[in-house]
């Protein structure tokens, strides 16, 4: 199955970055047995606890902005106007 639609770089570009970043040429000739075990695999290490440390770098946001006055104000702004 994903041998058919992906086999292609340009249908492939068309993915989001971070699901490109996990398909190699060897995961195009998988079976759906394989994707299966595959796709499993990779859901359960998404679902795992992740320590502070690993996640540094990938905010925007320091905790002290996140925590400051304007922005708790903010994020109660947003949540009211739904």
């Amino acid at each position: 199955m994903m041998k058919l639609r992906y086999a292609r770089a340009d249908k492939r570009g068309k993915l989001p970055r971070w699901i490109q970043e996990h398909i190699t040429d060897s995961s195009l000739n998988l079976t759906i047995d394989e994707t299966l075990q595959l796709s499993k695999h990779f859901l359960r290490q998404m679902a795992q606890p992740f320590k502070q440390e690993d996640q540094l770098g990938l905010s925007l946001l320091t905790l002290e902005q996140l925590q400051s006055e304007e922005m708790l104000s903010r994020i109660n702004d947003i949540t009211h106007k739904t």
